[in-house]
């Protein structure tokens, strides 16, 4: 799955992995008011690519530092650097998603909603029985898919989503949950052919 331009992005979340990395995405009014109490630059990988704070780069270890920069994730700000994504963590899951504020037109959100829409497939998918497709529509971070996966071992998961940079977070966040998914870009189910046992989409 690692392309030329996401080996840096693979590579940081093996290390946050690695390193034990946790961080639950809180609503942005939230995000907001932490930030307006937080003075200095972030001092650890939490501070860089959980809250967004602009940071040095010693603080990235030197394996994946320079494919970072040289990628464009992180960029110069000022006199640190600030990272142009966030990386949230669901139980064991990272997901990869667009940095705070979510300003730009192809913006990829994760959030208190994307728990919410965890714990309602993690309620209701044992109740389904068994899905041969499932199409996850308006995908955004894949988080649907990914949180599908182990209730549906044997189905075929597909997400759709019209916006191309949330499908390459989504790519990558499924590569490193080691899900198997089908990304179409597109509105709602109009990329989709063939047979679909069940959809589901996070309003």
């Amino acid at each position: 799955m690692e392309g030329p331009l996401e080996a840096g992005l693979v590579a940081l979340l093996r290390e946050l992995r690695a390193t034990g990395y946790s961080f639950v995405t809180p609503s942005p009014e939230t995000h907001r008011r932490v930030l307006a109490r937080r003075q200095g630059a972030g001092t650890n990988l939490r501070d860089a690519f959980g809250w967004n704070l602009p940071f040095d780069l010693s603080i990235l270890p030197p394996a994946i530092r320079d494919r970072l920069v040289e990628e464009q994730v992180v960029t110069p700000e000022g006199g640190g650097w600030r990272s142009r994504i966030r990386v949230s963590s669901l139980g064991d899951r990272f997901f990869l998603h667009s940095a705070y504020p979510t300003v730009e037109h192809d913006a990829v959100f994760f959030g208190p909603d994307s728990y919410r829409f965890a714990a309602f497939l993690r309620a209701e998918l044992p109740r389904i029985g068994a899905v041969c497709r499932l199409v996850d529509i308006g995908s955004g971070t894949g988080v649907g898919a990914i949180v599908a996966a182990p209730f549906l071992p044997e189905a075929r998961l597909t997400i759709t989503d019209v916006n191309p940079a949330a499908l390459r977070l989504a790519r990558l966040n499924a590569f490193h949950a080691g899900v198997e998914i089908e990304a179409l870009e597109g509105p709602g189910l109009a990329p989709v052919t063939g047979l679909i046992d069940l959809f589901i989409a996070n309003p």
